[in-house]
């Protein structure tokens, strides 16, 4: 189990920014998993999106909490039958012990490409500009490749900053590590577990975790 006060802090932050479309919108999902006590069927893990359409069965003393797109709601539920609509839920024999407003994310697309929700990054100075990350970054890697990286790092003018290993799919800032500077332009970099594998780039400009506009959290979804 992933605690829940892990998203809570990593809610805390603020992240990415391009002018997306709500996370929903951009990929059919519907909610993120943010802690399970026990067993679904199907298995599901903290974290993971969950596609409009599924229907997640909880053992008899599972619990889970979900971050529900639509209505930006952090749910927990005990026990039963959970399915999930594009704009709705609909629980069977459990009980929802909680629903608290959350700020919603926002889900940016990574391509093999380069791009990103179709503008290039790494080549456009007016790309980057639109591009902000929190001085204290706070992300989850979802998508078909997100699991596939290893080591996060952080450089600025091709130096590294700042470099963590990954050991699931989020990521938030350490309280201990001095936070990016505002205005600065940074890059995140995303190393491949396995020898080989892809890594990927995002330019970025450090931005002030607190200006309007900043979402708390980003989805990097992988392709």
């Amino acid at each position: 189990m992933i605690p829940f006060d892990r998203l809570a802090a990593a809610l805390g932050l603020a992240a990415l920014w391009l002018m997306p479309l709500p996370a929903a919108a951009q990929s059919g999902a519907t909610a993120l998993i943010t802690d399970l006590t026990g067993t679904s069927e199907p298995a599901i893990e903290p974290f993971s999106e969950v596609p409009a359409g599924t229907t997640l069965k909880l053992a008899a003393n599972g619990k889970i909490a979900f971050l529900f797109y639509d209505t930006c709601e952090t749910v927990t539920i005990a026990g039963g039958t959970i399915s999930f609509g594009d704009v709705s839920f609909e629980v069977t024999g459990g009980k929802v012990l909680e629903k608290t407003p959350s700020p919603c994310p926002r889900k940016v697309t990574l391509r093999a490409d380069g791009t990103i929700a179709g503008v290039m990054l790494r080549s456009s100075a007016a790309a980057r500009s639109n591009l902000k990350l929190s001085t204290q970054p706070a992300l989850v890697l979802a998508g078909k490749a997100g699991g596939t990286f290893g080591t996060l790092q952080i450089t600025k003018a091709n130096a590294v900053v700042y470099e963590a290993k990954l050991h699931g799919p989020q990521f938030s800032w350490p309280k201990d590590v001095p936070a990016l500077i505002e205005g600065q332009p940074y890059q995140l970099v995303l190393l491949p577990k396995a020898a080989g594998g892809r890594s990927m780039y995002l330019d970025f400009t450090a931005a002030d975790p607190h200006a309007s506009g900043v979402p708390p959290l980003t989805l990097i979804r992988v392709e």
